[in-house]
């Protein structure tokens, strides 16, 4: 093998390696890192007043669908990603593909600190419940 091969065979395993060991986000409310803010926190001063959800397929990999059975996600009514949250249960499902898009009563605006915050209710593991399948969003 030449060295231009072994530096750059080198190179991809250093790099794979080290993206498996550094996570991309903080982990899990709760848990020692963790940058989350909690939903009744004063650092939130405004919430959506609306939203229209698109729902995607409960599987993407599975796009058949019936008369009795969309195969798309159903899970919340849109309204439910509006306002302060209430309980762990006001939730939207938005499925594989599925979008959401939110109206505020006034404009996001680039200000001090951050502008914009999406809540994410993670699924805990099982049979270890203290941790939890967390999924990461694309905000557009």
């Amino acid at each position: 093998m030449s060295n231009y091969k072994k530096i750059s065979f080198l190179l991809f395993l250093c790099v794979i390696v080290t993206g498996k060991v550094f996570a991309q986000f903080a982990p899990q409310a709760g848990t020692e890192g963790s940058t989350a803010i909690p939903s009744d926190s004063p650092l939130f001063v405004e919430w959506a007043n609306y939203c229209k959800v698109h729902r995607g397929y409960i599987n993407i990999e599975d796009t058949t669908e019936t008369y009795s059975d969309s195969n798309r996600a159903s899970f919340g009514a849109d309204s439910l990603a509006c306002g302060i949250p209430g309980s762990n249960m006001d939730v939207v499902s938005l499925g594989d593909g599925g979008s959401a898009v939110l109206s505020f009563e006034y404009p996001i605006c680039d200000g001090e600190g951050w502008d914009f915050a999406v809540f994410e209710n993670g699924f805990l593991k099982q049979p270890d419940t203290t941790k939890a399948f967390l999924e990461l969003a694309f905000v557009e």
